[in-house]
């Protein structure tokens, strides 16, 4: 019996440590920044701003890579600015940031003076490729009911 409390232990300690790392309620935004000729930009600058509370919350540089990640992010709307000497600044509006999207906002700079924009609006739809997982937010309209209920025939699927 006492050689089975460790291994009970291990398994509830294993079982918590899953729970916790599955409540996971903020999304990230990553990317890489690029030249005209496909090449990296390293050292840019990238602000993140959660443009429904209007409040900047990552401002970060890209790598020598010209990579760049913004991690634990609430849920809402944001922005990305990206801002390099030499190039136009690049701003994407519009992006929708769900609990646990690990969004890919990868930019093209052009070549110009910082104080032309480039503006770009997300589409409606974000693709998560950094995982295979099938993920997505089930909201009550898009909902239909399993079975119908014998209260309501105005539930009942129609015939085929």
């Amino acid at each position: 019996m006492r050689a089975k409390r460790p291994a009970l232990l291990f398994l509830f300690l294993a079982l918590g440590w899953l729970t916790a790392n599955a409540q996971e309620i903020t999304g990230q935004i990553r990317g890489i920044v690029t030249d005209p000729s496909g090449a990296v930009v390293p050292i840019a600058t990238v602000t993140v701003t959660n443009t429904d509370r209007n409040q900047v919350l990552r401002t970060l540089q890209t790598s020598s890579a010209g990579e760049y990640v913004a991690p634990l992010l609430p849920v809402g709307r944001y922005s990305v600015t990206v801002e390099a000497a030499g190039f136009k600044r690049f701003s994407r509006t519009g992006i929708m940031l769900n609990v646990s999207d690990r969004l890919a906002v990868d930019v093209a700079l052009e070549t110009g003076a910082t104080s032309e924009t480039v503006t770009v609006e997300a589409a409606p739809l974000e693709v998560n490729l950094q995982n295979a997982a099938v993920e997505g937010l089930i909201t009550v309209h898009g909902c239909r009911p399993c079975a119908p209920s014998a209260d309501s025939p105005n539930d009942w699927p129609d015939s085929p």
